[in-house]
């Protein structure tokens, strides 16, 4: 009884310890790429310190509340799948996040007036239908190529 105790004692702190948010102190791995990395950084940096506060701070993009579901959506791509890596490349984690979000809200202004100027009504009627007629010229060749027998002719 005390070894099946004493078993489930160390098991539950074995887990604990690997499952624990606490992050041990990340060492920054030499690299070739380093220099040229750091260099990139300070540019950006620079050039966003050259921002004046006005431009740094306006997100409306789309309204208040899709820009806030939009920021949350962007810090957990950020965290999720850019920081586990990233982060031993650069020391400052902080300044990068800021840079690379205001760069993906960049990005999210330019596709919004990109799509403000499409034609939404030629692309719905011309470009789609083609595409669409194109598309099932391609299955219906594909299916009449194949020897097999159809269930639903």
């Amino acid at each position: 009884m005390y070894g099946g105790m004493v078993s489930l004692g160390v098991l539950l702190g074995c887990r604990s310890v690997l499952c624990s948010d606490e992050r041990f102190p990340v060492v920054l791995k030499a690299h070739k790429g380093r220099k040229l990395l750091e260099q990139l950084f300070q540019e950006k940096l620079k050039e966003h310190s050259r921002l004046d506060s006005a431009e740094k701070t306006r997100h409306v993009v789309f309204s208040r509340d899709v820009d806030a579901r939009l920021n949350e959506i962007l810090d957990l791509c950020i965290r999720d799948f850019v920081l586990p890596w990233y982060r031993q490349l650069v020391p400052d984690h902080q300044c990068f996040c800021m840079l690379l979000r205001s760069e993906m809200w960049r990005v999210l202004r330019n596709i919004k007036e990109r799509c403000h100027k499409m034609d939404d009504v030629k692309l719905l009627t011309d470009h789609m239908v083609r595409r669409l007629q194109s598309h099932l010229r391609a299955a219906r060749l594909a299916s009449g190529r194949s020897g097999e027998k159809r269930p639903f002719p």
